[in-house]
């Protein structure tokens, strides 16, 4: 997305099965190695829808569809605009404990994909004690900048209202998003608006966390953003996290490919670096000589990103963590 980037797309057809998977695989991993330069965003939204669907068909396991050990409640409305239903799907473990939870923001170039986008990490979040809420928002190009953002600030809004019905502990939220989504979860962390529930902490992932070090004149957001900066420069700095980082914000972990050529790396790590330098807890992993794709579905990545939400919301000192501010 920083420089315009188109990629070259091979056909992938007359195959089936693991094999057509093995070969759609072999085709992103190429096309994220090869970048060609040149202006235009059609075949970045076409490379992020094909990316979804192999992440999805990677990623979803029959058999833990049905694991007995979770509840899981799918499509409930969280929130409603404009005759529009927001839905979330909803992972916890099959029990009365109350517990902390995580909002799970998909990613897709805030275009395209959905909540099942990160189904297996919401089970995997469960099956270690958490409530684990993937959530759909509205999507540009229909919606413009700042939909997205308001919509994940009403899940956490709505994760509070129903908390005694799900046995939620509201005291404890996280927020966790990979790529579009891991940019919505930083952004909401670090510029809480008023009467937005206290996040406290943020796993993001392949995260686009500062969009002011675009070129003037580069219009490949604009369908987010609704123009070019040189058009819009207020809106590009409000959608970059980097801008609010603050001592006020919650622990981050990162977690990047090395060689994302989709969000480079330097993009998040650049807020990595701010937040250390207010002195908030901020961990980042480099996954080396992987690209945007791979990285998405690293386990040691994942298992790293649980650790952390561990520590800071189930572990015996995590009522003493410092609660962060919310804006006024």
């Amino acid at each position: 997305w920083r420089w315009g980037m188109s990629y070259k797309v091979s056909e992938v057809s007359g195959e089936s099965g693991l094999a057509k998977l093995d070969r759609q695989m072999k085709v992103l991993t190429r096309m994220e190695r090869t970048p060609e330069v040149r202006p235009g965003s059609a075949t970045l939204a076409l490379w992020l829808s094909l990316w979804f669907v192999v992440a999805f068909a990677i990623m979803v396991n029959p058999v833990a569809a049905r694991d007995p050990e979770l509840r899981i409640e799918r499509n409930l409305v969280f929130h409603e605009v404009q005759n529009e239903q927001i839905k979330a799907d909803l992972y916890r473990p099959a029990d009365d404990q109350r517990r902390p939870a995580v909002i799970l923001i998909h990613g897709g170039g805030w275009a395209t994909g959905d909540k099942w986008n990160m189904a297996e990490h919401a089970r995997e979040l469960a099956r270690e004690g958490f409530v684990a809420i993937a959530v759909n928002y509205r999507l540009a190009p229909k919606w413009k900048f700042p939909a997205q953002v308001d919509d994940c600030r009403e899940a956490l809004k709505w994760t509070v209202a129903v908390a005694d019905q799900y046995q939620i502990d509201a005291e404890k939220l996280a927020v966790y998003g990979y790529s579009a989504g891991a940019h919505l979860a930083a952004l909401i962390a670090c510029n809480p608006s008023q009467g937005q529930p206290a996040v406290r902490a943020v796993v993001a992932g392949g995260a686009p966390c500062d969009f002011c070090d675009l070129e003037p004149d580069n219009a490949t957001l604009a369908y987010f953003l609704g123009g070019s900066r040189s058009e819009v420069p207020e809106i590009y700095r409000e959608a970059s996290p980097k801008e609010f980082a603050s001592a006020d914000d919650p622990p981050f972990f990162f977690f990047h490919g090395q060689v994302d050529r989709m969000v480079p790396l330097d993009n998040s790590r650049c807020l990595h670096d701010a937040l250390q330098k207010h002195g908030v807890d901020s961990q980042f992993h480099e996954v080396l000589g992987q690209g945007h794709l791979l990285t998405f579905i690293d386990a040691d990545a994942r298992t790293k990103a649980i650790t952390f939400l561990k520590k800071y919301l189930q572990s015996d000192n995590a009522a003493q963590v410092k609660t962060p501010s919310v804006g006024q």
